[in-house]
């Protein structure tokens, strides 16, 4: 237990790890919330914004730590995807453009696994859209999508 402070925690590799973020009032503990983690596949990188999604390598292994909104994005056109992408259960904004196809991936290998995503879509009424907010293509895992 640590009171009032930050705690480091030395990390390391091909490890599961749980976190729980615990609050005791008087004699009562409340968990506030629970993370859980692995190091499987090596480090993991933290997305915290738009602009640092557009620009993730197709392979690695990432963690979603803030809700992303592609709303306004009309410059997106999805990327081939071959690693491990958690959105913590973060909310993606997606808005469909008119009478194109632009999702957040163009293409999910085999070897990649998206989970815990919580997507919104968007649709124009201008111009038919194909609906494809998440993928094109996919081969590979997704999980706890809502």
């Amino acid at each position: 237990m640590l009171d009032n402070g930050i705690k480091d925690i030395d990390i390391k590799e091909d490890q599961d790890y749980k976190m729980e973020l615990i609050v005791k009032i008087r004699d009562r503990e409340y968990i506030l919330a629970i993370f859980e983690f692995n190091t499987k596949n090596g480090e993991i990188l933290g997305i915290s914004n738009e602009q640092e999604y557009l620009y993730i390598p197709p392979v690695g292994n990432y963690i979603i730590l803030n809700d992303l909104n592609f709303e306004d994005n009309q410059g997106f056109y999805g990327k081939y995807f071959r690693g491990y992408l958690n959105f913590n259960g973060h909310t993606v904004d997606k808005k469909l453009l008119n009478g194109g196809n632009n999702p957040l991936f163009a293409r999910i290998d085999k070897e990649g696994k998206i989970e815990n995503l919580v997507l919104k879509e968007y649709f124009s009424n201008d111009l038919a859209c194909s609906g494809n907010g998440l993928f094109n293509y996919n081969y590979g895992t997704i999980s706890n999508l809502s």
